[in-house]
């Protein structure tokens, strides 16, 4: 098994610049509460899911049927696993189905949470 991990870190915005993601070459030099991890998927559009990001798609539950959801990517240290966290609940990120799509990150655009949380 051949599995990338990397790790990006958000910069905060300084003296009227743009706050952006670098990825972390030596993670050493970060805070661990600021890292996030590649979940190892990519989105529709071909773009890397990271923790932290903020995702829309279809989520197959016995207990749901076909859902569409939108919520965030949280690692989840009790279960071992990605979950998308969302509204008063949290589903394991592989109950989505290939139509995932990032519509943003909690660092960038946390409004796009306010109608989920």
């Amino acid at each position: 098994m051949n599995r990338l991990i990397k790790f990006r870190v958000f910069i905060p915005p300084l003296h009227g610049t743009r706050g952006r993601f670098e990825y972390a070459k030596d993670i050493s030099l970060y805070n661990p509460e600021d890292l996030q991890q590649y979940v190892g998927l990519l989105d529709i559009n071909g773009k890397e899911i990271f923790e932290g990001d903020i995702l829309t798609g279809v989520v197959s539950d016995l207990s749901w049927g076909f859902t569409k959801i939108t919520g965030r990517i949280e690692y989840n240290p009790i279960r071992t696993s990605y979950d998308i966290v969302f509204g008063s609940g949290r589903i394991y990120l592989w109950k989505m189905k290939k139509e995932i799509e990032i519509i943003g990150n909690i660092y960038e655009n946390p409004e796009l949470l306010k109608n989920y949380e």
